[in-house]
């Protein structure tokens, strides 16, 4: 999932393969119910907006870094599974209400 203004990283896709298979190296069996999200950066022409804009924009990209992410709080934005994880949660994540 994703939201509409995001960019991918040229890599995003094969790395994330890349990912997927490695978690599951066998096919017979079912996949692992893992989720993927990068980093988010909120840096769209930051060199464009207002001091207080980027300042909240860097602060933001490190509280997911260091906060969210590492402790597992919620996926945003751009994440992604396998599509028998999202079968099984209806499509949905309970845990985060504003999934797009």
């Amino acid at each position: 999932t994703c939201d509409t203004g995001s960019l991918f990283y040229p890599e995003y896709f094969s790395t994330l393969e890349a990912c997927y298979n490695e978690a599951n190296p066998n096919l017979g069996q079912p996949p692992k119910m893992l989720v993927w999200q990068p980093p988010l950066f909120y840096n769209w022409n930051l060199d464009e907006r207002p001091f207080f804009n980027r300042i909240t924009g860097i602060m933001r990209s490190m509280m997911m870094l260091g906060g969210l992410i590492a402790l597992n709080l919620n996926p945003m934005s751009i994440f992604s599974y396998p599509i028998e994880l999202g079968a099984k949660a209806g499509f949905i994540n309970p845990r985060y209400g504003v999934d797009d």
